[in-house]
């Protein structure tokens, strides 16, 4: 049986060591959540070097993500990313990627209505820029 010193004993190890497990995850988490953050500015600091903001950068995946499938990308289909922005924000984003040289615009061949876009040779360097960071 414990006594009453034994057993304040007891509960302050397993107190102690419930703190140090609970301060190794925190190590753990931090290190992991730091990481993190470096990677993020890395991948702010690519997106800087193409002079490119969140928005442009999102749909510059967008379309390096469906010519990567294999899928075409049509431009109707960026300007209605709503999550994004606006369709008039999105086509102002789409056109000043095309000027950055990131994307290429071209009419389709089978719908003279229809624009395509596809990802420029500099636009897939820097998705190949941001899976180096993800290494």
């Amino acid at each position: 049986m414990l006594s009453r010193s034994n057993f304040d004993g007891v509960i302050r190890r397993l107190i102690t060591s419930e703190y140090r497990y609970l301060l190794l995850q925190k190590g753990i988490m931090a290190t992991i959540m730091l990481k993190y953050l470096l990677k993020i500015n890395k991948v702010r600091s690519i997106n800087k070097k193409y002079h490119i903001n969140d928005r442009q950068a999102a749909i510059l995946d967008f379309v390096c993500e469906k010519y990567l499938s294999n899928k075409t990308c049509h431009i109707n289909e960026i300007i209605f990313l709503k999550i994004i922005g606006s369709p008039t924000t999105l086509h102002s984003a789409t056109k000043e990627l095309s000027k950055l040289n990131l994307i290429k615009i071209s009419i389709d061949q089978i719908d003279n209505r229809v624009k395509n876009v596809i990802p420029t040779a500099q636009g897939l360097q820097r998705l190949k820029a941001l899976a180096a960071v993800f290494r």
